[in-house]
């Protein structure tokens, strides 16, 4: 592009005169980052994206899967507040009209809800502050699988030639404890996630239930209010015994351990 071929020409500069033109250029260069949906799983196509402090960017959304998505960015600490107060007015007038992104001055950025087959182009400036921003899909149920870390780094030339190094050097807090569970090649086992399961209140939204639960694959061997497959145990016939939140954690992790 014009950028890439003045860097280029300024080389033919003498030193002292190509720093010059190249940190002007520098200013004048807008970084643009694709980020996409992966269908079927309820993620972004990355959990990563690392851009440089007080820098504009563009990020170019598209969705490419089969349900709507939207894309926000959030201050540090805040994806939990963000996504449960999307949920908790995912049903209010305006939902639709503000494509479910919640009213909070926690959301630094948002895209539109995209709908199957669409993009859109997001002009940003990077902010000063070095940290690690959440990013999150705020359509009801999606906050918690849907999410990735935006690392806003001081010298992003130094952190891409060696990331390990430079994080280790500089130490940037993660101030979300989603975010430090960030990955997707984990193999979760029962003694990981028993204790979180044994806390959770009762009342939950059935709707995010039902998402998740298709979201997740399970009514490929499940039927759930008239969808999904009978290959698996009816599930609202299951012995009292199996109904505990442990009991559903071990048939999902482990479904093979005890058979009917």
């Amino acid at each position: 592009d014009a950028i890439a071929l003045s860097k280029s020409l300024s080389t033919k500069l003498s030193p002292e005169l190509a720093r010059g033109v190249q940190q002007r250029l520098d200013n004048l260069d807008v970084r643009v980052i694709a980020i996409g949906t992966v269908s079927h799983r309820m993620i972004y196509d990355k959990e990563l994206i690392a851009v440089q402090a007080g820098k504009p960017v563009e990020f170019r959304f598209s969705n490419t899967d089969a349900m709507p998505h939207n894309f926000a960015i959030v201050k540090p600490g805040s994806l939990q507040e963000v996504g449960e107060l999307a949920e908790a007015t995912g049903r209010d007038a305006d939902a639709m009209e503000r494509h479910f992104i919640p009213k909070s001055d926690k959301v630094l950025l948002s895209s539109k809800l995209l709908q199957p087959g669409e993009s859109q182009a997001l002009s940003y400036d990077a902010p000063l502050e070095a940290g690690v921003y959440p990013y999150v899909c705020t359509y009801p149920g999606h906050w918690r699988r849907m999410y990735g870390a935006l690392y806003v780094v001081e010298n992003l030339e130094e952190y891409q030639a060696d990331s390990e190094a430079y994080l280790a050097k500089v130490k940037l807090p993660i101030k979300d404890e989603l975010l430090k569970m960030n990955t997707r090649s984990h193999q979760w086992t029962f003694d990981e996630l028993v204790a979180e399961v044994k806390q959770l209140p009762a009342g939950r939204s059935w709707e995010v239930g039902k998402e998740l639960f298709k979201v997740a694959t399970c009514v490929g061997c499940h039927k759930l209010d008239g969808e999904g497959s009978v290959f698996g145990p009816d599930l609202v016939k299951l012995e009292d015994k199996k109904q505990t939140p442990e009991a559903i954690l071990r048939s999902i992790l482990e479904p093979s351990k005890e058979i009917d």
